[in-house]
Formats: structure tokens, C-alpha cells, sequence
């Protein structure tokens, strides 16, 4: 349904039929009630569809009326005029089974108004939900209210609910900003709607977002709200623990998933990144929009427009600080594949001798599994055993006496096993070492490639596992951890995606990409250029969904 409002009538558009209907209006000007055809509807701002009546509401903020189409009885009624709680009806939406109703001007009290039965019985004011400002439109997705509102300040936003009654939640851009902050002087993308300005927002429950048009746009544009300004901050978890936003389980049409695993180097930023963005410079989690997984999302999905391809794009990501990335790939990424829905792992290495060191010395941490590999969490009991018990027999106990040997080894205060740090060449060079520190590493990649099989079987599709190795740090050609993870991926028969040539080539030109602070972690740049190879890759050697419409049809 629209407003015509060159004629002054309400049209209903059958877009199967490709047929236009005239459902109400006289062509005049006015607020007079009476049959729909003979009423008048001028100055209409906002209308909404309300299903349970079968009716049509819409406000004239001119007249001060809230006023109801019946389109069973194809009758015009004024349901609110002039009422003090509302003097000037504006923004109108259906909440939570009731109209939502916000008045004209700066700080509107939005109430929830019972209809239902009208004109038996007049309308009734519910509870306030909320506090707007020059509200333009509104609309409601997911149980949650959104407002359009007027001004450079906060044009797009999430209404709290009452008692609290102010706004939570300014919807970011992809650059990391609220929406509405930009450079003095220009206008951003909805910063450009005045008090006067039509515009329009509805939601799109099967896509999980908001469809927003203004008068003063050229274009319409979709927004999705995952809880940016609670999770902006990179080191905020969400509700199931991915340091990544609030992303709905259920998987709207169309989309492929993606679950980033790793080690700190997925996500961590620097301290100048943390800085930049009012933080501390004792922390690197910086805004959560400048990291690789949402670099890479935003990439994928830029490629996909510019190429006519009919996918949207979401990365997951289920990186951690200190701690071995095999443990979330076997501990956590079964679950969060299973609820996410999620069709592409790619468990990320690097070639950071800490990284490889570490998953090794966690068998000497932690006891083991039936699988054979070390168990998440702490273990207090574990922890007071003698050394020597904590040395597991088979592999892990071969990669021990091998350590030994070179004096890589070496036992604090009769419980605990501590690992010497060493040069990844070095370690690389010694076929013992080298041989059962890779089997340490390739024992739970293959305890989560049988998961893996058990999810596929619930979900019904496939799920691919793959892994991608990038350098970090000024490391060099990196031939030793290029290598080690080559023979890692061959033994697990996983593809492997290596980034190396290709980062070091660009690294000069993407310069800075990291620092020596909190262990060479990248910079937004190096994040920058790390999705934009992983996006160049994945397209490539086709392992994401990347076929145009206009390729489709020109092969017809």
C-alpha cells in the first residue's frame, strides 16, 4: 500500500497482478471521516497494516489525527484527535501486538496504544516504551523498537523500553563509527534527514534487518542491528561467547557462514589501535570493526554487489588470547556450528613460533582426553601431580625426550613441566622434534574432523574444513612454519590456503602491520590487508559461493 499524495488517496499496488487500486481518498485535502472513497486523506505521515483488524492506521501530524482504514467495511474513522498525551501524531508502527505511536518534536514520550474493538470502545494509552527525538518513522523487528529520527545527531538508533526510556543502542557503520559521526560540514547517510523529510523503515524478519529509504536518498539501504555499540569493543564476548556481535542463530536465505579459528592473531589489534579509538594504550582489542573477521565480511560481501552475486557473506569469529587454537576447534566449534548453522571452517595458523610451541607444551599442562588430547580448563588436581606423571606415554612423550635432549625442557618446583623457548628453525631442523611435534598438532585436528562428521549429519549439508597460514611479524620467508603447517595440513588431508608470498609481497605497501608490543599482534592495516588476501583466496580457489547472475546468464 502507498500514499499517493500528489492525489490525496491511499493506492494498493498488486505486484503479482501488476495492478493499481484506489482504496481511499477524495483528492481533497482533510481529515473528514466517512466511506473510504469519500473521505478525506490529505497530509498523511505515517500509516501501518495491522492484521488482527484488517485495517489501515496512518497519522496526520497537519490535523492532529491518528485515523483507521477498515478494509472490510472500506470506512474512514478518526481514532485519535488533538489527545494531550499526543497532540500531533507522526511515527506509527505495529509493536508487540499494539500500534507505537510517537508525537512531533524533540523528546516525544512513544506510547503503546491499545485499538483493538475501536469504535466500540475508544483507544486506550499503554505504558510508555521509550523516549524519541523528531522521530520520523518507526518500525519493529525482533521484538525490538527502531526509530528514524531527525538531525545529524542520532539518526538511526534502537529505543530502550521503558522506565528507562532513552536510547541504547546507535547503529555503527562499517568503518567502526556510530552512523551519525562524520567529518563537520558533510552529510552522512542519514544525517541529511530534517524535521520535514518523508522517510521510511520497515523490517525484513526473513533477512534479520531493517529497509530504510529517505526522500533526500537516491537509493534504499538495509541495516542489520547485532548489538554494535555493546560488542564494538573487540574484547567484548557475545551472549555465546564469540568475540563477535550478537548474529541471529537462524540463517537467513541466501547466506554462507563462516567460522574463523585461531590463536590472537585473527582479531587482536595494537596498543596505537586501542589508543585511536580512546582506549588505553595497555590493550589491543581496539573496535571490533577494523579486525580481519569483519574486514573480511565486509570485503566478501562488496565483491559479491560489485559482481551480481546472490550471497550475503557472515564471519564468525572464534578466535583467543593465550591459549591453544586446537582447544576451541575441538572444545568450542561443534556447538557453534551447530547453532549458527555454519557451512565454512577455516581454522587459522601462523607462523609464530609461540603458537606452534604452545599447542605442544599444553600437553604437558593439562591432562588428556580419551582422544587423546589435552582437556580445556584448569585442573587443580593435575596441577599439584609430580612432573614426570605429567608426561603422557606415547608421542607426546617421544616430543619430551626429543626437547630434553636439546635443553628445551625443564621442570619448576618438582610439578611442573615448562617448555624452553626456541627458534621455529631450529625446532623445524630436528627430525625428532620436528616429527612428533607435528603429530601433537595433527591428533586433535583429526579428533575434530570426526565432530565435524557428526554435525554434517545434523545439519544436513556439507561443511567444509579448510586452514589458511599467514606470517606475522617480521619473520622473514618463513620457510620453517611454512613448512610445518604444509606437513600438518597434508597429514590431516586438510586444503590449505598459504598466505605467505603474498602478505610479505604487500607488506611494505600496507606498512605499518604490527608492533612490537603484545606479541607483534597486527595493526587495522595488517588486519586490512589480511582479509584482503583471505577474501582474493577464498573467491579464487572457490571455496566460498561466488557465481555472477551476469556470468549465469551470459553462459544461457
Amino acid at each position: 500500500m502507498v500514499y499517493d499524495s500528489g492525489n490525496y488517496e491511499l493506492r494498493l499496488i498488486d505486484m503479482n497482478q501488476r495492478m493499481v487500486t484506489t482504496l481511499a481518498g477524495n483528492g481533497k485535502n482533510g481529515r473528514a471521516d466517512g466511506k473510504a472513497l469519500a473521505a478525506e486523506v490529505g497530509g498523511l505521515w505515517g500509516m501501518v497494516y495491522v492484521p488482527s483488524e484488517d485495517s489501515v492506521y496512518f497519522t496526520q501530524p497537519e490535523y492532529g489525527t491518528l485515523r483507521k482504514l477498515d478494509l472490510v467495511r472500506s470506512e474512514i474513522s478518526t481514532v485519535l484527535a488533538n489527545n494531550p498525551h499526543i497532540p500531533r501524531p507522526k511515527a506509527v508502527c505495529f509493536f508487540k501486538d499494539q500500534l507505537c505511536l510517537c508525537g512531533e518534536g524533540p523528546k516525544q514520550m512513544i506510547f503503546r496504544l491499545k485499538t483493538f474493538g475501536y469504535p466500540a470502545r475508544p483507544p486506550e494509552f499503554s505504558e510508555s516504551v521509550g523516549i524519541g527525538n523528531d522521530v520520523l518513522a518507526m518500525s519493529s523487528l525482533d521484538g525490538k523498537l527502531y526509530a528514524c529520527q531527525a538531525g545529524r545527531d542520532r539518526p538511526l538508533v534502537r529505543i530502550d523500553p521503558a522506565p528507562k526510556g532513552n536510547i541504547t543502542n546507535v547503529l555503527a557503520s562499517v568503518w567502526g563509527h556510530p552512523i551519525q559521526e562524520h567529518p563537520e560540514g558533510e552529510e552522512a547517510l542519514w544525517t541529511c534527514s530534517r524535521k520535514d523529510d518523508q522517510v521510511g523503515l520497515i523490517p525484513d524478519p526473513v533477512h534479520q534487518r531493517l529497509i530504510a529509504a529517505s526522500q533526500n536518498l537516491e537509493c534504499v539501504v538495509s541495516v542489520k542491528d547485532h548489538s554494535f555499540n555493546d560488542l564494538i569493543r573487540g574484547g567484548t564476548g557475545n551472549s555465546q561467547g564469540l568475540y563477535e556481535f550478537e548474529v541471529p542463530y537462524v540463517k537467513p536465505p541466501h547466506t554462507f557462514r563462516i567460522l574463523l579459528v585461531g590463536s590472537s592473531y585473527i582479531f587482536y589489534q595494537t596498543g596505537w589501535d586501542e589508543v585511536r579509538w580512546g582506549g588505553k594504550k595497555d590493550g589491543g582489542f581496539g573496535n571490533r570493526m577494523e579486525s580481519m573477521p569483519k574486514r573480511l565480511e565486509l570485503m566478501l560481501n562488496s565483491e559479491a554487489s560489485l559482481d551480481s552475486v546472490p550471497w550475503h557473506f557472515e564471519v564468525l569469529n572464534l578466535g583467543r588470547t593465550s591459549q591453544a587454537s586446537y582447544l576451541q576447534l575441538c572444545n568450542e566449534a561443534p556447538r557453534i556450528i551447530e547453532k549458527y548453522d555454519v557451512d565454512l571452517v577455516l581454522f587459522c595458523v601462523f607462523s609464530s613460533t609461540g603458537d606452534i610451541w604452545q599447542g605442544s607444551d599444553l600437553y604437558f599442562q593439562h591432562p588428556l582426553t580419551k582422544e587423546g588430547i589435552p582437556q580445556a580448563g584448569r585442573n587443580t588436581e593435575y596441577m599439584l601431580q609430580n612432573w614426570d606423571r605429567k608426561i603422557p606415554d606415547g608421542v607426546a612423550r617421544e616430543f619430551y625426550e626429543a626437547c630434553r635432549l636439546k635443553h628445551w625442557v625443564r621442570t619448576i618446583n618438582g610439578n611442573k613441566i615448562q617448555l624452553v623457548f626456541a627458534p621455529c628453525d631450529e625446532l623445524v631442523q630436528d627430525p625428532s622434534v620436528r616429527r612428533s611435534m607435528e603429530a601433537l598438532w595433527v591428533k586433535p585436528i583429526l579428533v575434530f574432523q570426526e565432530e565435524l562428521d557428526q554435525e554434517v549429519s545434523k545439519l544436513g549439508h556439507k561443511v567444509d574444513f579448510r586452514m589458511a597460514l599467514t606470517p606475522v611479524g617480521d619473520t622473514g620467508p618463513m620457510e620453517g612454519a611454512g613448512a610445518f603447517w604444509r606437513d600438518v595440513a597434508i597429514k590431516t588431508s586438510t586444503p590449505m590456503l598459504d598466505l605467505s608470498d603474498n602478505f610479505l609481497a604487500l607488506s611494505r605497501t600496507y606498512w605499518p602491520l604490527d608492533e612490537w608490543a603484545f606479541g607483534r599482534h597486527l595493526t587495522a592495516n595488517g588486519h586490512f590487508l589480511f582479509a584482503y588476501l583471505l577474501t582474493h583466496e577464498l573467491i579464487t580457489h572457490k571455496w566460498v559461493p561466488f557465481n555472477p547472475v551476469k556470468e549465469t546468464i551470459l553462459k544461457k
